[in-house]
């Protein structure tokens, strides 16, 4: 159970009862408060200026709006303010592109009322949080280890299974292979992770990767 009071969050969906539903649950962990609901792109940026949540609910569909253009503008103009996707689109691009945009999490509106309770908590306590029936959508099952679980909070889905594997042992261009991406994006998630991590060695990052459970 969260205690910590006055947690704020904003719901920005285009349905009423989704919105009320959304409330209901919220409403039920201690010290939180819905400080505003939005209905279109436009009044989730308005009510974000006016109200200072500390947790945006966003659907990636308001109306006629795109989500991921709001989560953009969300991130852009407020890069503090943490972001939970509810949606009912689970396209494996949709996903990749709320995460590296910097979204903390992401639950299906097919999940439980436990999954937006413990997104809700980890997010609030600096973890992410992604519904574990992104599995099958998020890139290869090498990220299926970050799926539905707590990732640091600096640290991005990617950045946590770059630092993972290569933790591991793994190469450079073995990480890139894993993973499907280039090893000029591995060299880039390497330098990020040590920048983040005020890491001086990579000794450094393993030590941190055994500290946070991110490998054994």
């Amino acid at each position: 159970m969260i205690e910590t009071a006055n947690y704020r969050i904003l719901i920005a969906d285009d349905h009423p009862i989704v919105r009320r539903g959304l409330r209901t649950v919220f409403e039920r962990i201690a010290g939180v408060e819905i400080c505003a609901e939005a209905d279109t792109g436009f009044e989730t940026i308005r009510r974000v200026r006016l109200d200072h949540p500390d947790l945006v609910v966003l659907d990636l569909k308001l109306a006629k709006d795109d989500g991921i253009a709001i989560l953009r503008e969300l991130r852009a103009e407020f890069p503090e303010i943490n972001v939970l996707i509810v949606s009912v689109y689970m396209h494996e691009n949709l996903v990749k592109q709320a995460i590296d945009l910097g979204a903390r999490g992401y639950v299906l509106k097919a999940d439980s009322q436990d999954a937006l309770v413990r997104a809700v908590a980890h997010i609030r306590s600096g973890l992410t949080f992604f519904s574990a029936k992104l599995n099958v959508n998020i890139e290869n099952a090498s990220t299926k280890r970050s799926v539905g679980t707590a990732c640091p909070a600096s640290l991005t889905v990617r950045e946590v299974e770059v630092l993972r594997l290569l933790s591991q042992g793994n190469e450079n261009k073995r990480v890139a292979a894993v993973l499907g991406i280039s090893k000029r994006t591995v060299d880039v998630h390497r330098s990020h992770l040590m920048e983040k991590l005020k890491a001086s060695s990579f000794s450094d990052l393993i030590k941190y990767a055994l500290r946070n459970k991110i490998i054994d």
